[in-house]
């Protein structure tokens, strides 16, 4: 009687019903603390075997934060406004999800083929829909609340795909594409912390620490100097936004059969992407919106190499990746790998402009004649990281 086929959810294997508890703890020392206590009923199936269907109806989201006083008060100064009130609000909500993949079941093989996931999450509405049914209470923002704490909605999207080239002598190349976008709106006016994008790390821009890339062409330079001890807990402030792109060249290939136990693989990649604030926030972050006619002058772009030692069972993977285009600054001056790349293990002008520019302060002391030496203190750039992990980064 339905005007589409409904699928025969057992025939390729069989569907499952997942009621899941998560916390987490986010803390970074003297800076933030936040708490995230999540309950979810998930069901999941395959149309066919390369299909499948992950359907969360309702997941429901209390988290809670704390920031340290000091660097609040640093953050406050510098118009950090968002990142105060994600970090310090405690928050009640409920959403749900659906994800929709295709050929997961073939990642980690050879052969030619694209894999796709996409994911919409969507939160807040039926909550939304109660408050103004029972007329709660509202915060002294104007934003109403359930069970007296503030609720957030949004409507957040995301899609990976992934397409695999297989050659002879097991070598493959892979690109990935992943955009993303979320969008608050209702009782929010930004998504809540656990819900926002973020780059960096050893899954995506690989030559950024984690989640201190962007947004956009934003500088940490626009902190200006502090006390050595508080810019220092705002060394890894996390950046966010609300718009993510993020894509990744990979060339894969085998070095050896037997690597003391293990077949040993080596990587050549390019990671290219950033993430964005929506069209607001350029106070905070200056140049971090979002703008189609700066979307190349504010996409970072990362090199590397790396190993992969496969046990079968899992791989450990080791990259080191170098920043070739960081869109923190302007002009020809991204290309920081070209222009500067006698710097790479050295230090000269750029670094020492780099480190003035992101000063704590200035140390002095004394040298072995006896003579007062001063020196600038403050944080350092770096072109190279490292990256350890297990699993394939995609």
């Amino acid at each position: 009687m339905a005007p589409f086929n409904i699928p025969v959810l057992g025939k390729y294997g069989v569907p499952h019903t997942t009621f899941a508890s998560n916390y987490q703890l986010f803390y970074q020392k003297g800076l933030v603390r936040r708490e995230s206590f999540t309950n979810s009923i998930t069901y999941d199936f395959f149309e066919t075997p390369n299909k499948r269907h992950t359907i969360t109806p309702i997941s429901i989201e209390f988290s809670r934060g704390t920031i340290d006083p000091a660097a609040r008060e640093l953050l406050l100064s510098k118009n950090r406004l968002s990142y105060i009130k994600l970090i310090g609000r405690t928050i009640f909500t409920s959403g749900s999800q659906y994800t929709y993949q295709v050929n997961a079941n073939r990642l980690n093989s050879q052969g030619d083929f694209t894999y796709f996931r996409g994911s919409l999450d969507v939160g807040g509405n039926t909550l939304a829909l109660l408050s103004r049914l029972f007329n709660t209470k509202k915060d002294t923002l104007g934003n109403r609340t359930f069970f007296g704490y503030n609720f957030a909605q949004y409507t957040k999207a995301e899609i990976d795909l992934r397409i695999y080239r297989s050659f002879s002598h097991e070598r493959q190349l892979v690109f990935r594409i992943s955009p993303g976008i979320g969008v608050p709106y209702g009782n929010s006016d930004e998504l809540i912390f656990e819900k926002n994008f973020y780059a960096g790390g050893a899954n995506d821009m690989r030559a950024w620490l984690p989640r201190t890339l962007g947004p956009g062409q934003f500088n940490r330079a626009s902190y200006g100097p502090s006390d050595s001890i508080t810019r220092a807990r705002l060394k890894y402030i996390d950046q966010f936004g609300e718009i993510k792109i993020i894509g990744n060249l990979e060339f894969r290939y085998k070095l050896a059969d037997n690597f003391f136990g293990s077949k040993l693989k080596g990587a050549l990649f390019a990671d290219f992407g950033n993430v964005w604030r929506l069209g607001k926030h350029t106070e905070e972050n200056p140049g971090g919106e979002f703008k189609l006619n700066r979307i190349w002058q504010s996409t970072a772009i990362g090199i590397g190499t790396g190993l992969r030692f496969d046990l079968t069972f899992f791989v450990f993977r080791f990259d080191v990746a170098f920043k070739l285009k960081d869109p923190q600054f302007s002009g020809a001056d991204q290309w920081v790998l070209i222009k500067h790349a006698d710097e790479l293990f050295k230090t000269g002008d750029f670094k020492r402009n780099y480190r003035i520019d992101n000063s704590t302060g200035i140390n002095y002391s004394k040298d072995k004649d006896g003579r007062l030496v001063s020196k600038i203190v403050g944080d350092g750039y770096s072109f190279m990281q490292l990256n350890f992990g297990v699993g394939l980064p995609f």
